[in-house]
């Protein structure tokens, strides 16, 4: 079974899309790759002991799931790593640079009801897309802007990617090499975006204007050190596994 970590707007439906292309099994409710419960809720494994998170993948591989990803929460990764035949595998992008693209998404999909003005008022919510260093506080678990990340979860973070099977950098990285590793071929040139980004409302017309967001990006990265080293230190190990 395969397992992706699906961190929004790192080129994670691109990836869901070739495992469905290629007929590998999902589950019999998802959104977008990540289980659902009956009622239609997320199937939510955060919390949950190791008892708990290996009897529901015992329970779903019973039921011939061959692909899944877990998009808005992440169990302790050492409950994973000794489940037996489970290939995990991410994709990391440029923070800023994902940062960006979901805040254009929600923009122009007016999934902001009026109420943001400008990329840092997008920044200033305790939803987790929409918090600083949002890799780091996803796979920690780190919910609410009072939540202080430090090093011990960068550490953390770090022995999490040391786990995967297959973790790439979207600017470095060639994905179409790398998940194969895993058993996932994606097309040449394959790439997905399952809501497009419309013309912005027009309260945000100047924001959007030719490289405006740009003027962000040094105090953005200022105050996402942790998702920066933390997005380095894959970008490093890719080059030296390239070099080997």
């Amino acid at each position: 079974m395969i397992l992706f970590f699906h961190f929004h707007k790192a080129a994670g439906t691109t990836v869901i899309d070739a495992a469905r292309a290629m007929g590998l099994r999902l589950p019999a409710l998802h959104q977008n790759g990540h289980p659902l419960q009956d009622d239609g809720s997320p199937v939510v494994l955060a919390g949950k002991s190791r008892a708990d998170v290996h009897s529901y993948f015992e329970s779903i591989k019973s039921q011939g799931v061959q692909f899944l990803a877990l998009e808005w929460d992440i169990p302790q990764f050492e409950y994973l790593v000794d489940i037996e035949d489970l290939k995990m595998c991410t994709v990391l992008r440029d923070p800023f640079k994902r940062a960006v693209s979901n805040f254009k998404m929600d923009s122009s999909n007016d999934w902001l009801y009026g109420r943001v003005f400008d990329f840092e008022d997008y920044f200033d919510c305790s939803a987790q897309h929409r918090s600083h260093n949002y890799y780091v506080r996803s796979i920690c678990g780190l919910y609410g802007r009072d939540v202080e990340v430090g090093p011990r979860h960068i550490g953390y973070c770090a022995k999490f990617i040391a786990a995967m099977d297959v973790a790439c950098c979207l600017e470095t990285s060639d994905l179409r090499r790398e998940f194969r590793k895993v058993g996932i071929e994606i097309a040449p040139g394959q790439h997905s975006n399952r809501h497009a980004e419309n013309p912005p409302p027009a309260h945000l017309r100047d924001v959007f204007g030719h490289n405006s967001l740009e003027m962000y990006k040094d105090r953005f990265v200022a105050q996402n050190l942790a998702d920066y080293y933390l997005y380095h230190s894959l970008g490093f190990k890719h080059n030296e596994s390239v070099k080997r």
